[in-house]
């Protein structure tokens, strides 16, 4: 009996000592996490190092493709960035996409007839010229599809907030028409692209 009470409590000594030699569940724990985080710090430092950003890494997969513009009532179409939301039309306004309310793309119908050129760099340049607040910074002659068309860049402020516009006149399908491309001046080299994306890809029917 004496051997067994002996025996049975160098079991439990040797069950106690296995115990406390490991480590509890909490440290094991801790320990992981610590690997899990240098590891990726780890690749951090190689993407960075690598040029990479990594937060442009993580968005390239959900860049989204680009969208057409395709109206029954408009006799053209283009290609603009997916990523263009949907805005608000207003009074006299077919169409408008942006990334914000001030920095936008958007067609106009502007008069029921057709102009040559050299009428569109008149009429539209005297008009702008006399709109208070307008800017007309520059003007030259483009082709848009197969249409003759005048481009002006301006500036126009409004609110304490300085906007640039690409307006883009030319006539066809019996209409004139105007693109606008705006912004402001922290986003004006993304409208900028979109605009020349969506003025090369014009496409007239």
């Amino acid at each position: 009996m004496i051997f067994r009470e002996r025996a049975k409590g160098r079991r439990y000594r040797s069950d106690v000592d296995r115990r406390a030699r490991q480590p509890p569940y909490r440290v094991w724990l801790v320990a992981v996490s610590i690997v899990a985080l240098a590891a990726v710090a780890a690749l951090v430092v190689v993407l960075v190092n690598r040029g990479d950003d990594p937060r442009a890494v993580a968005s390239s997969s959900t860049a989204l493709p680009d969208a057409t513009f395709d109206e029954s009532t408009v006799p053209f179409t283009f290609t603009y960035p997916g990523r263009f939301a949907p805005g608000n039309v207003t009074s006299g306004i077919l169409w408008v996409v942006g990334i914000s309310p001030l920095d936008i793309l958007d067609v106009r119908r502007v008069d029921d007839r057709e102009y040559s050129a050299e009428g569109l760099a008149q009429v539209y340049g005297a008009t702008l010229r006399k709109q208070a607040g307008v800017r007309v910074q520059s003007q030259h002659d483009r082709t848009v599809g197969t249409a003759s068309a005048v481009v002006f860049e301006i500036t126009s402020k409004a609110d304490s907030v300085t906007r640039h516009s690409r307006l883009v006149y030319f006539s066809h399908a019996g209409s004139t028409w105007q693109l606008e491309c705006q912004s402001q001046q922290q986003n004006r080299s993304v409208i900028d692209a979109a605009c020349d994306q969506m003025l090369n890809t014009l496409t007239l029917r």
